[in-house]
């Protein structure tokens, strides 16, 4: 167990995050901070005092240090997938960047930070440069793709300016130039195995989700976003209005992104009607996974969805596209069936195949489990991150001063 110290009995590690919501990236930051204090880290949340992941913190009794940090930090007009690059959007993000910077450096000093973390996108320049000023290491958490030109370029110059960054899967690391590659380790999510696991589906959460014990129970754990490609899972689950008994939900809301939100809301019921339910936001994850038959995945633009390794931990089959890391994550033909990205057709044949087959949805779903127990438990992500966090904090400890 790495034990990471620095000029404090304990290393603090200043922690950047401000998603407008707790997803997976979030909740991969919430897991780490109990093991981490055990070998001798304490994460202290940097963030805006209305900020959910900063609520969700206080509420653990968590390290947090409130700044001011700027939200609106996106270079494109619109909320859809053909959002485009905006110039005032974009002399407005240069000037949150500027003020961003200054607060993430006086946060540091005021907390005595050992090293910055920068957990999202939209922190990691602003991090990797608060820290080049403050003269203390940074780390970057690279949760997911960027398809855009501008979002790759900026990922490459932070990922240059700092010391070190984690990628949950070898696509992400792979899509930076070479040289910055190999300032990259590749750490995938990982899931809590006893926690997530097969159990009994509950009938009530099944009924809630809009499903009889008879139906066959699709759930798609997902944020109602662009990226997401809701709308192509409903077009796919259209495809199958012939087959009887079976039901689609969505469990989750939308980020940032409302009018798409309301937009795919009408399509399903459009499209599906009584098939389709919109459960919205749950706490009950594992008991809905239980309660899935299948469990579905359209996004295009990810890094190791975290809702499918939960959902093969508690062996689920997956039907999802194939990108990034889901299909580093998911076996295809073994513990799910993948279709290539944005082929609605295929992704609506995948679906069909497992709908009408529950002796398959079983093999499936054992080898999910299976799969899941020997390569994603969470003891070995903490334990590398704790490493690459340890060996980061004795490097620059032996750095030279002036």
């Amino acid at each position: 167990m790495p034990c990471i110290q620095q000029r404090h009995e304990r290393a603090r590690v200043l922690v950047l995050d401000t998603a407008p919501g707790v997803w997976g990236a979030q909740n991969y930051l919430l897991r780490m901070v109990g093991p981490l204090a055990e070998r001798g880290v304490d994460l202290i949340l940097a963030a805006p005092a209305g900020l959910e992941l900063a609520e969700h913190w206080r509420a653990r009794s968590l390290l947090s240090h409130e700044i001011a940090l700027s939200l609106e930090r996106s270079v494109r007009r619109g909320d859809g997938n053909d959002a485009r690059v905006s110039a005032r959007a974009a002399a407005r993000e240069a000037a949150a960047l500027v003020r961003n910077v200054g607060v993430i450096r006086r946060a540091a000093r005021e907390v005595g930070a050992d090293l910055i973390w920068a957990n999202g996108h939209a922190m990691h320049l602003d991090g990797a440069l608060a820290g080049r000023l403050a003269g203390i290491p940074v780390v970057l958490h690279l949760h997911e793709e960027l398809p855009q030109t501008f979002g790759r370029l900026v990922r490459a110059a932070a990922v240059a300016l700092s010391t070190r960054s984690v990628a949950v899967s070898e696509a992400i690391a792979t899509a930076l130039p070479r040289p910055l590659a190999r300032r990259v380790n590749v750490i995938g999510n990982g899931v809590d195995v006893e926690l997530f696991g097969p159990a009994v589906p509950d009938p009530e959460v099944r009924a809630s989700l809009g499903a009889t014990p008879a139906d066959t129970l699709v759930v798609a754990l997902t944020r109602l976003d662009p990226k997401k490609r809701i709308e192509d899972l409903i077009e796919a689950a259209a495809d199958l209005l012939d087959e009887p008994r079976w039901r689609l939900a969505f469990v989750g809301t939308t980020s940032a992104f409302p009018d798409y939100a309301t937009r795919v809301r009408a399509l399903g019921e459009q499209r599906l009607g009584d098939r389709v339910t919109f459960a919205g936001r749950r706490e009950d994850v594992v008991d809905v996974l239980n309660a899935a038959d299948v469990v579905a995945h359209a996004g295009v633009v990810e890094g190791t969805p975290l809702c499918l390794l939960e959902a093969q931990a508690c062996g689920k089959p997956v039907v999802a596209y194939r990108t990034s890391g889901v299909s580093e994550s998911v076996v295809d033909g073994v513990t799910g069936l993948l279709a290539p990205p944005r082929d609605v057709p295929g992704l609506a044949g995948r679906l069909r195949t497992l709908v009408g087959d529950p002796e398959q949805r079983a093999t499936m779903g054992r080898a999910a489990r299976a799969h899941a127990v020997a390569r994603d438990g969470i003891e070995a992500q903490i334990e590398r991150n704790a490493a690459l966090l340890s060996g980061v904090l004795r490097r620059q400890l032996r750095a030279p001063t002036n």
